[in-house]
């Protein structure tokens, strides 16, 4: 079998006919090795040797005993510095460090909320911070390793400013906000995860969590028997009073009053019953209209209308100022005749009765927390009867009123 040439060692045989390196190679060799040695020691002598003492986690919530989880939070976040190359210890006993390391826990139930705020212990000020959430006991460590790793290059980047001399050059922080409303009750939740508590005696105060100045922030309310809703911010100070908007309460009876243009004198009264609160609705409505005899020898007539529906709002939230829906139905129309004479004799009254469906009713309405002007269309379809007044057929009506809530 052929086999390639053979390497050898010149010094040692001297059968071998491979050339020696030239003295030349062998100075540029050792010149290489001088820079090497020289650069790594210069980029060793160049790095930033950054502490962080991490102090013993608080709770957001009192009545929770958060040791066990506090322990586990610290593992994990003392785990992700280490792995960007900062040293941690732990702020007991007097020790000190250049930068210091706040966690604050949330419990409730398995599902744990760690905020973490990051400060320049010298001049106190904030350096980064971030909130995350993840499940109790085994998961929470790899959650505060993950947010130790997000926070870790903004602590880099805060030590290498202080050992150049330079100011630091660090984001103003929101540090007070306190949120107002009208209604006592309404839990406030920051993102998905930060609980703000409940507003009592018109007002609640945030805990302090890390929101440059700068930042939009979301908020999520509630309360029992309202529907929830959010809103938005942004951060535009490190002092903040905000205003929560009202919530509409869930309502499950409605009254309304009702007015048909098409008849001289005419009114009505409705009411609804909520399926489902704010969404799916059955009502009924009730209308009288009079045409008076303002002439001797002509008629009076007295229609009375009643119907049921179904119906649904549309499209719209609601928590949108105005919302469209439609409904369908049928009823029944009454109409009574009253002849008269110029004499002021009277012959016998006349009753007709007039089956009806409404194959589609539109409306749009204001939504106004007491009250709700409104605006309806309706499509009937009315039927024969033995006894009708009206020809069968298609009749439109428009109908304008005010619901009461």
């Amino acid at each position: 079998m052929h086999r390639g040439p053979r390497a050898c060692d010149s010094l040692t045989n001297s059968n071998c006919k491979c050339r020696p390196a030239s003295g030349l190679t062998a100075v540029a060799l050792l010149v290489f090795l001088f820079v090497s040695q020289s650069v790594a020691g210069q980029s060793t002598s160049n790095a930033i040797s950054v502490t962080v003492g991490i102090v013993s986690p608080s709770a957001l919530i009192d009545e929770h005993d958060i040791s066990r989880q506090g322990q586990i939070a610290v593992e994990g976040l003392r785990n992700g510095l280490a792995a960007a190359g900062i040293d941690t210890l732990l702020l007991e006993n007097g020790a000190s460090a250049a930068y210091r390391l706040e966690p604050r826990l949330e419990v409730r139930g398995r599902r744990v909320t760690l905020v973490v705020t990051v400060y320049e212990s010298e001049s106190e000020s904030y350096v980064a911070g971030g909130v995350a959430q993840g499940l109790s006991d085994v998961t929470l460590v790899e959650t505060a390793r993950e947010l130790a790793a997000e926070l870790a290059p903004r602590i880099l980047r805060a030590a290498e400013i202080r050992a150049a001399g330079d100011p630091p050059r660090l984001p103003e922080t929101l540090v007070d906000l306190v949120f107002t409303g009208l209604e006592d009750g309404v839990r406030l939740t920051l993102g998905d995860n930060l609980d703000i508590g409940q507003i009592q005696e018109g007002v609640v105060r945030a805990p302090f969590f890390p929101v440059p100045v700068g930042s939009r922030v979301e908020v999520y309310v509630e309360k029992v028997d309202h529907y929830p809703r959010r809103f938005a911010f942004e951060v535009d100070s490190t002092e903040m009073e905000v205003e929560v908007p009202r919530l509409v309460p869930h309502r499950t009876w409605e009254a309304s009053a009702r007015y048909q243009p098409q008849h001289l004198f005419a009114g009505g009264a409705g009411i609804r019953y909520y399926v489902v609160p704010g969404e799916y609705f059955v009502a009924s409505n009730a209308s009288v209209g009079i045409r008076p005899d303002f002439q001797g020898g002509t008629v009076s007539f007295y229609d009375f209308d009643i119907d049921l529906r179904l119906g649904t709002y549309l499209f719209l939230p609601v928590t949108s100022l105005v919302r469209t829906g439609m409904s369908i139905g049928g009823g029944t129309r009454l109409t009574l005749i009253v002849p008269s004479s110029e004499d002021g004799s009277q012959a016998p009254a006349q009753l007709f009765v007039d089956p009806f469906v409404t194959i589609g009713s539109v409306f749009v309405e204001l939504n106004i927390p007491r009250f709700s002007p409104f605006l309806e269309i309706d499509l009937q379809y009315g039927f024969d009867s033995a006894i009708s007044f009206l020809e069968p057929g298609l009749r439109g009506y428009f109908t304008v009123g005010v619901h009461f809530r």
